[in-house]
């Protein structure tokens, strides 16, 4: 008889300069006595305990009452948010360009707390290798104040993800370089060029299978490589053609708007005219009074660009590899 491993994860799908928004979820493992595991398709998440019909997500069902406490630099709780019917908090009163860390409790527990359980391409299966969560954030400058830099990532192609590790899938060494960053560049947060999840399943070139427009599609293509990067800074997406009906059975745009929030991130700026659902998908967000990001879908190729009055001149995460950028006094962009 199998049994089921219910492993939680965390990831911060947004901030500014004076909230952010902390989001919970889980993914379902099948185990057996012979150590296999494998990962539970959202179809028969109904055989789990309790049944579910999604795990993570804007519109997952909740797993229960749950706490998010934000903790300022001397341990005093900065902010709390509670929630009964989803599973992400808004948290707001916060600070402008202060380093916050964060709690969730769920039901009363801890969310993730301890070691956790981390994917091994080479066992094939989840094992515990030391790995615990580093809740912490950094808010945003102050919108009437010029920020004096930013770093951030891009990255887009994400590929089929965690499941192998060989010569021609190395997507956990570009998470592992991204974490790098983040800890020693202060990059603040990425942006994706779209394609975002691949087809995991081709029959005759076409895919039929793990396209993305499930859960468990995201696990081994971006919830478990990014697991200890999207818990500290925000992902900003583009939509490409692997993301919707394009060259794959399905479209997986909902997916996209539900993994990384982005009706809940975006739906005021929506109301203002500064962002836009459909046809095509396009926001922006400030970064201090003089920098904006733009990123969405031009002529139905994903686009980003970075606009500020003074430049950035820093090192980005392109492709696993180190790819500078620098600005004129204008604007820099890339358009992919």
């Amino acid at each position: 008889m199998p049994e089921f491993h219910s492993e939680p994860y965390i990831y911060l799908p947004a901030v500014s300069h004076k909230s952010a928004l902390i989001a919970w979820g889980a993914f379902y493992f099948r185990t057996n006595s012979k150590g296999k595991w494998k990962i539970v398709d959202d179809d028969d998440l109904k055989y789990v305990h309790p049944p579910r019909k999604d795990s993570i997500g804007a519109q997952s069902a909740p797993y229960g009452p749950a706490r998010v406490e934000v903790y300022d630099a001397s341990g005093k709780v900065a902010s709390c948010a509670t929630t009964e019917v989803a599973n992400h908090c808004w948290v707001a009163g916060l600070q402008p360009d202060t380093e916050y860390t964060y709690k969730i409790f769920v039901k009363g527990q801890e969310w993730a707390s301890g070691e956790r359980w981390d994917w091994s391409p080479k066992e094939h299966a989840l094992v515990q290798s030391g790995a615990r969560y580093d809740n912490r954030f950094r808010t945003n400058p102050d919108p009437t104040i010029a920020a004096a830099s930013v770093s951030f990532g891009v990255i887009g192609d994400f590929g089929v993800g965690v499941r192998k590790d060989t010569p021609t899938r190395r997507q956990q060494q570009v998470a592992n370089a991204l974490r790098r960053m983040v800890d020693t560049e202060g990059v603040r947060f990425l942006l994706t060029t779209g394609d975002n999840v691949y087809a995991r399943v081709r029959v005759f070139g076409v895919a039929v299978g793990g396209t993305g427009d499930e859960d468990d599609d995201w696990f081994f293509t971006y919830f478990q490589p990014y697991r200890y990067v999207i818990n500290r800074i925000p992902v900003y997406p583009s939509i490409g053609n692997h993301d919707a009906d394009e060259t794959e059975e399905r479209d997986d745009r909902a997916q996209v708007e539900d993994n990384f929030y982005l009706h809940e991130r975006i739906k005021s700026e929506e109301a203002a005219g500064r962002a836009s659902f459909g046809p095509g998908l396009f926001y922006r967000f400030r970064y201090g009074s003089d920098r904006y990001v733009e990123g969405g879908v031009l002529q139905n190729r994903p686009a980003v660009r970075v606009s500020q009055a003074l430049g950035v001149h820093r090192t980005i995460v392109s492709g696993g590899r180190p790819a500078s950028v620098v600005a004129d006094s204008v604007r820099a962009s890339s358009c992919l």
